[in-house]
């Protein structure tokens, strides 16, 4: 808290430049979202406008088509490629460890159809999504969450299961600086 506090009491150092950064668009995006919601203490960014604000910053997110319907699935799939994966878009599906919302590396028009019916009668979603599959990796979770003494804070840590058992995550203070 020391530190912190410190921190905040020097002044504001210029960010870095980097080439594949646009913080001006950023800045718009902000300004425009703040200001369309204007007397809100909080609001969520719709999944276009995260998609919007991260490629500012050189972030790329998954191709995805969203669809209604089996058929409508398959073509997307066929659209982007596969292997692909079918999600179901609400939070309360996104977020679970045990990945009960989602069907992974489907490599056909039948196993998606199949994925789509099985997903829309457990989740009761009208839509999901239809992504191409990403390359494998290790999978994580990064969240921003006001405090009230600390002010935002950012947690880092390891997606899924074993990650919620063992609650290891990284806690930083915003804005993260090198120092």
């Amino acid at each position: 808290p020391r530190r912190y506090a410190e921190w905040l009491d020097q002044p504001a150092e210029e960010p870095a430049e980097y080439d594949d950064i646009d913080r001006a668009r950023a800045r718009d995006l902000v300004d425009s979202l703040c200001h369309s919601n204007a007397g809100n203490e909080s609001f969520e960014l719709t999944q276009g406008q995260v998609r919007s604000l991260l490629e500012c910053y050189g972030v790329g997110i998954v191709d995805y088509r969203v669809a209604v319907g089996v058929e409508q699935a398959a073509m997307a799939a066929e659209e982007l490629g596969y292997p692909v994966a079918v999600k179901a878009m609400g939070e309360k599906w996104r977020t679970r460890s045990d990945q009960s919302g989602v069907r992974l590396d489907l490599t056909d028009a039948g196993a998606v159809r199949h994925a789509f019916d099985d997903l829309k009668a457990t989740t009761g979603s009208r839509a999901l999504h239809v992504q191409k599959m990403a390359t494998k990796g290790v999978a994580v979770t990064i969240r921003v969450a006001d405090h009230p003494i600390f002010g935002s804070l950012i947690s880092f840590g390891l997606s899924g299961m074993l990650s919620d058992l063992l609650a290891d995550r990284a806690f930083s203070t915003l804005p993260i600086s090198p120092s």
